[in-house]
């Protein structure tokens, strides 16, 4: 694996060649995003991680430009002087933010979790795919509430509703949001907590940014009404289950729940061309075979590509995992942890369709299970 380092400061360039001289990858350094460029010109990298602030080409400048021409590199700032404007801007087009000064144990877990991420991809087509989303699309209605809200000087309480019902929102708030420069108040996957962490102006302007971003991704062909709806049923059922089952899994079953359909809008930007065949296919088939029909199109499944869109976002190995195996009962139900369990039955209970005997024998929750069908049946509704 090649990795680029670029900032201004010869000093940080040469202590992140001390820190991972021992490593296996291909390191290299440059002073300037004009250097860096140049050394792209000669030999794309699969990571790039920049300074922000830098005379000339700025980190801002130089992410833009390696989205743009280089898609497939994973992009990840290492920053301690930016101000949260550019932060937030920088938050589009890269997939990681770090700290300085950095810390030589975290930088090589995540560049060993990217690393192992990119190796998973079976073409480099479809590394251009993972690499070169940051966002979903989200319905322009969503913004046009959030910004009422926040003119009518709303309770926050009021905008992290609206958000949290919303899966490309929640996805890139908590990503900001848990960033190592938003962070030290420590990792949440709670909506409310988030956005008051970011604070009214910042929400502002993220909602500003998200609108300009997320329309201009928009696929033809991602239904986003109803992605949304969908996602927001499966992560309501998803809550209900972890009450029962794990109540301590409550928060995080809401947002696996509400992102397990990620990679689909993925999967429907990268490939437009084969997108309605794809709709068409998998309009009455079951998990497994859409599944299948996934391999066959495009040798990935959907349910992988939103797992890893999350790693590379720095969201846990737990959300991670549940999004990757809980579709099939087969996968979830060997599982160490519960959570993929959890969310195999809520995207049943949110499609109406039976859930396996062995999963409601195993968990004992038959008598459950008329209050929950009940209840996806309302919310479908």
């Amino acid at each position: 694996m090649r990795i680029l380092f670029v900032d201004d400061e010869q000093m940080i360039l040469d202590g992140i060649q001390r820190a991972l001289f021992d490593s296996d990858w291909e390191i290299d350094t440059a002073d300037s995003g004009q250097k860096a460029l140049g050394l792209f010109a000669d030999e794309p990298y699969d990571i790039l991680v920049s300074d922000m602030r830098m005379p000339g080409i700025d980190g801002e400048e130089l992410l833009s430009k390696i989205e743009t021409s280089y898609p497939d590199t994973v992009r990840i700032v290492l920053s301690g002087q930016a101000d949260q404007a550019a932060a937030l801007r920088s938050s589009f087009i890269s997939h990681r933010w770090l700290d300085k000064p950095f810390d030589r144990d975290a930088l090589l877990h995540i560049l060993s979790l990217i690393e192992n991420a990119l190796e998973s991809m079976p073409s480099r087509e479809m590394r251009t795919l993972i690499c070169g989303i940051s966002s979903l699309p989200s319905p322009p209605r969503v913004y046009a509430q959030i910004q009422t809200f926040i003119q009518q000087r709303a309770d926050l309480e009021d905008v992290a509703k609206v958000i949290s019902e919303d899966a490309a929102l929640t996805t890139k708030v908590l990503q900001v949001t848990n960033s190592a420069l938003f962070s030290r108040g420590g990792e949440t996957t709670d909506v409310q907590a988030a956005v008051v962490r970011l604070g009214v102006e910042m929400v502002s302007e993220f909602v500003l940014f998200a609108e300009t971003y997320f329309l201009a991704t928009s696929s033809p062909f991602l239904n986003v009404d109803k992605v949304t709806k969908e996602s927001f049923v499966i992560s309501k059922m998803a809550a209900e289950v972890a009450e029962t089952i794990d109540e301590s899994l409550v928060s995080e079953a809401k947002l696996a729940g509400l992102l397990s359909d990620l990679g689909q809008g993925a999967l429907l930007q990268a490939f437009p061309d084969k997108a309605q065949d794809y709709l068409d296919k998998i309009a009455y088939a079951n998990e497994a075979e859409i599944e299948q029909i996934e391999l066959e199109m495009f040798g990935l499944a959907d349910a992988q590509i939103g797992a890893y869109l999350l790693l590379m976002w720095g969201f846990s190995a737990e959300i991670f995992n549940a999004v990757l195996i809980g579709r099939q009962y087969e996968r979830s139900i060997s599982s160490c942890s519960t959570l993929p369990i959890i969310i195999h039955i809520a995207r049943h209970l949110a499609r109406g369709r039976d859930i396996h005997e062995e999963v409601v024998s195993s968990l004992c929750i038959a008598d459950k299970l008329p209050e929950w069908k009940e209840q996806a049946e309302r919310l479908r509704a």
